[in-house]
């Protein structure tokens, strides 16, 4: 079987590449116009959130997630800068309030923490924050954030130990050809 390239060693290429690698495929190529890192992954945010997973797919890949960061750092020695630090949600309509409590009640039945926390609840968790107009939140404590180019090493790392093949400093001078199959 020819090998499969992919374009782009952002966080994005380099997971594609390690997930590809964890599921059998060793015939990985990833190319990268210049160094890991250095196209839109270098400047990202790297939140982990899950508020918002309406549906059992997104819930999933949100739970996934965090236990892929969490885990990626023993596995391949090179640390993530994942830190859990939980993430409030704020409700400020009734509306919102209750669409939250479905999810709190939906993604709870899928293993997930979350809880609603009053407005008082939102200033004992993040003192700092102006609660006018907040009726509750969701507070999701495994919530948390990770660095980026980190991760992308950290990803880059467990795909090279599974035989990917990554190439730096390799612009595209020519059109690109996407064949499904």
């Amino acid at each position: 079987m020819p090998a499969s390239s992919l374009l782009g060693g952002g966080v994005i290429g380099t997971s594609a590449a390690h997930h590809l690698a964890t599921a059998g495929r060793s015939d990985i190529l990833v190319l990268e116009r210049d160094r890991l890192t250095s196209g839109t992954t270098w400047h990202a945010v790297g939140l982990i959130a899950s508020s918002g997973m309406a549906t059992e797919r997104l819930a999933w890949v949100a739970k996934y997630t965090h236990e892929l960061y969490q885990g990626l750092e023993a596995e391949t020695g090179i640390s993530t800068g994942f830190r859990q630090c939980g993430r409030l949600h704020p409700a400020t309509t009734q509306a919102r309030r209750e669409a939250q409590r479905r999810e709190i009640n939906f993604t709870r039945t899928l293993g997930m923490e979350k809880h609603e926390v009053s407005a008082a609840g939102v200033v004992r968790i993040f003192p700092l924050l102006d609660t006018t107009g907040v009726l509750s939140a969701i507070w999701t404590p495994m919530d948390g954030r990770f660095k980026p180019v980190d991760e992308t090493m950290s990803l880059a790392t467990g795909a090279r130990k599974r035989g990917v093949r990554i190439v730096e400093g390799c612009p595209l001078t020519a059109e690109v050809v996407v064949m499904a199959g």
